[in-house]
């Protein structure tokens, strides 16, 4: 009998990389469960979801216990992390350090995703934490380079709702540090279109379909900056990608290195795979 783990079973299906995460270094429950008794809201006539889980994880620790368990498995890994949340400041950064540094000497874990564009965790603003964490990102990179070297193996994963001042913040402050290789655009938006989202639950990050045109957007807004800046960063893009028809859309704009899949993945299924790789 053949036993399949789960990246085992990922690479059998076409994928050529596995995104973990989003790591905290703490255990996190995430957000409590809303008013509507859920955290995961599903669309099917408009292929698109709305999540409201707010990072639930088991920690740095115990996550790279599991991964070790894994084996020799062959996949390449990328973390996905971030502060705990809740945490500011010194502590922000030790917390990004830490997962880092635990997970940096896993077998086939070759690069770090940086995770500042997650809309459902909430920082001292009170608002989501996505405002503070691109005025740390400076300090943000500086601590991850002392952990994993000033080789570029850092990806920044932004918010598709990001206006063109913000987008230019992040490639200004991304241009000083050679740790940042790449932007992945993008993640779930707040904005909750009725074409797409019928009936709102009010909060959480909307991903599939409903994101699609938005991330777009931004992938065109850094595409635009990275060439005329002539800066060497290149993009992963994801957010609705499902069908041949988008992925040669998003493929043509810009320096693309790689599509990420989840939402799509769970309407259309390991044919997606197939289909992709066919065209």
């Amino acid at each position: 009998m053949v036993r399949f783990l789960p990246n085992h079973l990922l690479k059998y299906l076409g994928f050529d990389r596995v995104v973990v995460g989003t790591v905290t270094a703490d255990p996190w429950e995430g957000n409590s469960k809303s008013k509507h008794g859920q955290r995961i809201w599903r669309y099917p006539a408009t292929k698109s979801m709305v999540n409201w889980l707010g990072l639930p994880g088991l920690g740095a620790e115990r996550v790279a216990d599991i991964l070790y368990g894994f084996g020799n498995h062959g996949v390449p890994i990328t973390i996905n992390f971030m502060s705990t949340p809740g945490k500011q400041g010194s502590e922000l950064l030790a917390d990004l350090q830490k997962t880092a540094r635990i997970t940096k000497e896993l077998p086939f874990v070759d690069a770090w995703q940086l995770n500042i564009s997650c809309p459902n965790t909430h920082g001292s603003s009170g608002q989501d934490s996505r405002r503070d964490y691109q005025k740390q990102l400076g300090a943000m990179f500086g601590a991850v380079e002392e952990v994993i070297g000033y080789v570029p193996r850092l990806e920044v994963k932004v918010s598709p709702d990001l206006d063109i001042k913000r987008v230019r913040d992040i490639v200004d402050v991304s241009s000083n540090h050679s740790v940042v290789s790449k932007f992945v655009i993008g993640n779930t938006t707040t904005e909750h279109d009725s074409d797409y989202i019928e009936f709102s639950p009010g909060v959480g990050g909307a991903s599939g379909d409903a994101v699609y045109n938005r991330s777009f957007a931004v992938q065109k807004m850094f595409a635009n900056e990275i060439e005329s800046r002539g800066l060497p960063h290149g993009l992963r893009v994801c957010g609705g990608i499902r069908s041949a028809q988008r992925a040669r859309q998003r493929v043509s704009y810009g320096p693309v290195k790689g599509i990420e899949f989840f939402t799509p993945l769970i309407y259309e299924g390991p044919k997606l795979l197939r289909e992709l790789r066919a065209a």
